[in-house]
């Protein structure tokens, strides 16, 4: 740029527009790459908190899975039986 100072008046105002359009190319050009940077990050964050999300309701699923899996072994057998046993009341009932 101080180069540009001795040029005649026409040719040192062209040098200095393009400086400040070279200067002002490499400023948005830096803001574009920040623009990046931060929307990357952010769908990052999103990313990794939805991840661990998930992991916590598969957690949540499985203690669930263990808790009720039993229970619903013995419900089916309690089921299986009552059913028996209606029958029989109504087998019962149905001879009397």
């Amino acid at each position: 740029m101080y180069e540009d100072a001795n040029l005649p008046e026409t040719d040192a105002w062209e040098a200095l527009t393009r400086d400040l359009r070279a200067a002002k190319d490499a400023r948005n050009e830096k803001e574009r790459e920040n623009e990046y940077v931060v929307l990357y990050s952010a769908q990052a964050l999103v990313l990794t908190l939805f991840y661990r999300k998930l992991k916590l309701e598969l957690a949540e699923m499985k203690l669930l899975r263990e808790q009720y899996v039993p229970c619903f072994a013995n419900l089916d057998k309690w089921l299986t039986r009552v059913i028996r046993s209606l029958e029989l009341l109504r087998q019962h009932k149905l001879a009397a």
